[in-house]
């Protein structure tokens, strides 16, 4: 039931995206996203796109950095259950 309502609630999200160009909802709505799945480099592009249209850039950086921390803890794990796996 959570991944469904979860699942829905990202595509009403990117219909939200798509239909303004409001950079304050853009970059709330990308930041929501990134909560639910934040390893979503649509929402990441997204939301850095639209902190550096905004003057944000700082905070821009913020959130590529803990895309990039997510995105190798992640790898991090998936080696240790490949390496865990071979023993």
């Amino acid at each position: 039931f959570k991944a469904d309502f979860s699942a829905q609630l990202l595509d009403v999200f990117f219909e939200i995206m798509r239909q303004t160009d409001d950079h304050n909802l853009l970059a709330k709505l990308s930041d929501s996203i990134l909560k639910l799945d934040p390893l979503n480099d649509e929402a990441l592009r997204q939301r850095c796109y639209s902190l550096s249209k905004l003057g944000k850039k700082g905070q821009a950086l913020t959130a590529y950095n803990q895309f990039c921390k997510d995105y190798l803890n992640l790898l991090g794990e998936f080696s240790d259950l490949l390496e865990g796996g071979t023993s």
